[in-house]
């Protein structure tokens, strides 16, 4: 267990104000509304929402090579049933569901003390468990206060997630196009530690002098930090993204707030950039793209009827007649099965009609919204597993699935670029 303070370097964002002048719309909410002032959210069974909960012991494991160090779960998965939950202190589950409530903010959920079991208890369940059967049939005192636990860890998720979804449906259905500029949430955050500019949070173990020297070196040589991608802390210089620097997670002693790009978000930036790069001299000459990297929930642009998704990128591709915005997510499939039961690249179907929703709310006919999620799972793997396991990469590119490829027969970048 790591003991050691941190250092918090703050690092400021900088925005392209040239690209911010170029008529750049976004849907956001209208100024003046507020979900938190708006709709009550009921915590019920609602057949849709499902989270994971992990309440199996952490086995630590060590093999015979020195990387053969690490963790395993004891348990499998499972459900409590009925019996077991006649032994839940129900009240003070729901006592600390309230502190929960007001903790994360969620004025206008509404918590029904009878509702408690009947998620617990629902049907399609509310959640999926992994833990040992002594969690779930508890024999002793100490038992019991591990279900207790599993049981309120289980409802805090399960209150979370309707909310989230609960809020992302209502944002969805009260968007608007508004003009993009550095008020955006997306150029904010770290915004209340500031003073007003966005920025990212460096974090690095004090005892690390001659690392914290060398960011604290390179934040105070600006031209270096937004054009430059060498140095202690990695970044990628992507001049058609609305702010710089692009800072790219990197495993071991830094970390960031927001965190850094993953490696799927990494090369999906460095792919575009090296796309515009060599083919922006072919493209009709009004036609310019843009970057922005969507913030998560509170600040990013969220979808779904059912549970909040927030793309990790807003593309715009834009002319001087129309503006495409297209939704980018990264994003490792492994868990996906089917398409029909899959939000996340069905959304690119929820948008068109979406896009004319906005279209008649705002006055503005000239803008279209569309998604793609970009597998981390390669064709072969996902081509197994995913839906009727016979699908092509243009069956799949149908659907909105790309894979990361760039060669002659198959360029994702300008699939995205030229629909």
């Amino acid at each position: 267990v790591s003991t050691e303070s941190l250092i918090d370097l703050p690092l400021f964002i900088r925005p392209n104000r040239k690209f911010l002048d170029k008529g750049l719309v976004i849907p956001r909410v209208e100024d003046g509304q507020d979900f938190k002032m708006g709709p009550r959210v009921l915590l019920e069974p609602d057949g849709h929402t499902k989270v994971p909960v992990n309440a199996s012991a952490r086995v630590q494991t060590m093999g015979s090579g020195a990387d053969d160090e690490g963790e395993a779960g004891s348990g499998g998965e499972t459900t409590i049933r009925s019996e077991s939950l006649d032994l839940v202190d129900w009240a003070e589950i729901y006592r600390a569901l309230l502190e929960h409530k007001e903790r994360k903010g969620m004025d206008n959920l509404l918590i029904d003390f009878s509702a408690l079991r009947r998620v617990m208890e629902s049907d399609p369940p509310s959640y999926t468990l992994i833990a040992e059967e002594s969690v779930v049939k508890p024999e002793n005192r100490i038992a019991v206060e591990r279900l207790q636990e599993t049981v309120l860890s289980i409802l805090r998720k399960y209150a979370e997630a309707v909310y989230r979804g609960r809020r992302a449906r209502w944002e969805s259905n009260n968007m608007i196009y508004k003009s993009l500029d550095e008020g955006d949430p997306n150029f904010g955050f770290n915004i209340a530690e500031s003073g007003g500019a966005g920025r990212y949070i460096v974090s690095v173990p004090r005892s690390e002098t001659q690392l914290v020297q060398n960011i604290e070196r390179l934040i105070s040589d600006c031209n270096a930090l937004y054009y430059e991608e060498g140095g202690a802390l990695p970044r990628i210089h992507f001049d058609r993204h609305l702010y710089q620097p692009l800072v790219v997670d990197r495993d071991g002693k830094i970390k960031t707030s927001p965190p850094g790009l993953n490696p799927g978000e990494r090369e999906f930036v460095e792919d575009l950039r090296r796309y515009w790069s060599e083919e922006q001299d072919n493209m009709p000459d009004d036609v310019e793209v843009f970057l922005l990297r969507n913030q998560g929930r509170g600040a990013g642009i969220g979808f779904f009827e059912n549970s909040g998704f927030y793309p990790d990128f807003i593309l715009w591709i834009k002319s001087d007649t129309c503006q495409r915005i297209v939704f980018i997510e990264p994003h490792g499939m492994r868990n996906e099965k089917a398409y029909a039961n899959d939000d996340k690249a069905r959304l690119h179907e929820r948008l068109a009609d979406l896009a004319r929703e906005i279209s008649q709310r705002s006055g503005i006919s000239n803008v279209r919204l569309d998604s793609f999620i970009i597998s981390q799972t390669p064709y072969l793997e996902l081509n197994e597993i995913y839906d009727s396991g016979n699908w092509s990469r243009d069956d799949f590119a149908k659907r909105h699935i790309l894979f990361p490829i760039r060669n002659d027969q198959y360029d994702y970048v300008k699939r995205i670029l030229s629909k």
